[in-house]
């Protein structure tokens, strides 16, 4: 092997070996969809999707936290959530069936620097027929933070009428 050559392997080895352990971009597109029918079915109803920035001290709590109570114009912990500025909210509806936080977004170095290392998703539909704590409620979901943890730069949610549906393969498991 030429020097030329196995210098620009050692550079392109070192380049990789930072963007793993720093990150060279730190977010993904988070590409946020309605399914069509379920959209269709919910009429002029929108539904509201919540991205939540979760660090390892606050994570217990956030997936213990009653969903429907969280809901509730009048809630609290909703309120709370949803003013911090590093929470991200969009709404979703049949005329709108789509929303996407870009990879350029500065929300992502401010989560990544904050230790953020997942994010929890909250939608406000389906409203399920008993609540249920963790990922077991179908509105909620705690994916990876990271850019790293996928198999690609846009990671994909649907809204179903089942709950939300990550539909991005993972390839590092965030725990």
């Amino acid at each position: 092997m030429s020097r030329s050559l196995a210098f620009r392997l050692g550079c392109l080895t070192l380049l990789m070996e930072c963007c793993l352990s720093a990150g060279c971009h730190p977010g993904y597109n988070l590409n946020l969809s309605l399914d069509a029918a379920y959209g269709k079915s919910l009429g002029d109803e929108k539904v509201f999707v919540h991205v939540i920035p979760v660090n390892t001290r606050d994570r217990d709590q956030l997936a213990n936290m009653p969903i429907d109570s969280y809901w509730q114009s009048t809630g609290t912990t909703k309120q709370k959530i949803s003013r911090e500025q590093n929470t991200k909210i969009f709404d979703l509806s049949a005329d709108k069936p789509t929303a996407t936080l870009s990879r350029d977004d500065p929300i992502w170095s401010v989560w990544k620097d904050l230790g953020d290392s997942e994010l929890m998703i909250l939608s406000s539909r389906p409203v399920p027929e008993t609540s249920s704590s963790g990922e077991m409620d179908p509105r909620r979901r705690f994916i990876p933070a990271s850019a790293a943890a996928w198999a690609s730069h846009d990671v994909r949610i649907v809204v179903t009428a089942g709950g939300l549906r990550v539909q991005t393969r993972q390839i590092i498991s965030p725990h």
